[in-house]
């Protein structure tokens, strides 16, 4: 079974450091750490064929590389990337007839039908944003405000990454009488 040892991790944008990676073949069963710059280095294995590196992140998932022939010697120039698991979900929340920005409503993030117990408050200028949510699809928002009702956004698709321009629009549930 593989030991995982993350002494420190630390992602921004692509950088990554002590990140534990796997190598597989041959020599199964060893394993290193990424330096600050993300790159590793395993000395001393087996000349052979069948290689393949693996990395593994929270709230990136794992990635394995392709194969690795180290038949011939050193090889160098191997490369993994690791895709982000999560996304962000931002927009809007706007008064339907006014179309003026509505502060203060309570935004809930909803995931399939289900509650996903994050919720937030739109900002002065109507702007609200989930941060760190699953890359999947099938989110809505639910916006509530006192004198406005409730509104449900349509279907969102963060599978592909960030959403951005969720516009969610109330209709105030007040009248006058002249």
């Amino acid at each position: 079974s593989r030991r995982r040892h993350t002494r420190y991790i630390s992602v921004t944008g692509v950088q990554t450091c002590a990140l534990p990676i796997y190598l597989d073949g041959v020599d199964t069963g060893r394993w290193t750490t990424s330096a600050v710059d993300g790159s590793f280095s395993f000395a001393g294995v087996t000349r052979a064929a069948g290689y393949t590196v693996q990395v593994e992140l929270a709230d990136y998932g794992t990635e394995v590389s392709g194969s690795i022939d180290a038949s011939g010697g050193d090889v160098s120039g191997v490369s993994v990337a690791l895709t982000s698991t999560l996304a962000s979900i931002s927009g809007s929340v706007t008064d339907a007839e006014s179309t003026l920005p509505l502060g203060g409503a309570y935004v809930y993030l909803y995931l399939d039908g289900v509650d996903t117990t994050r919720w937030t408050t739109s900002a002065v200028d109507g702007s609200f944003s989930f941060a760190g949510v699953d890359r999947s699809a099938g989110y809505t928002v639910q916006v509530e405000l006192a004198d406005y009702g409730t509104e449900v956004s349509g279907s969102i698709d963060a599978s592909g990454g960030d959403v951005s321009g969720v516009s969610v629009a109330l209709t105030s549930t007040l009248a006058s009488i002249s």
